[in-house]
């Protein structure tokens, strides 16, 4: 079965799980964010996560939703509000 790892970055707690085919929620975490560590330890959060569902097997996409503004030519954050 084809499954997808969604993340929920936000600004007290990351949230997260796994999406069938189907687009129905199979299991779903959250931990706190810990924003005021910075944006490497949430991006290292984030990798964590992901390697944490792909040592149990394939996953055919990964989608990441936060708050704030991105530019879509660089594909990064410029503004993501002071909790974050």
């Amino acid at each position: 079965m084809t499954h997808y790892v969604a993340i929920d970055i936000g600004g007290t707690n990351i949230k997260y799980g796994l999406i069938d085919q189907e687009g129905q929620l199979v299991e779903s975490y959250e931990m706190p964010t810990e924003a005021y560590k910075g944006g490497p330890h949430i991006l290292q959060k984030t990798k964590d996560i992901v390697a944490s569902y792909l040592e149990k097997g394939p996953v055919a996409g990964v989608a990441i939703s936060s708050a704030g503004m991105v530019d879509p030519d660089k594909g990064e954050i410029f503004y993501a509000g002071p909790q974050i």
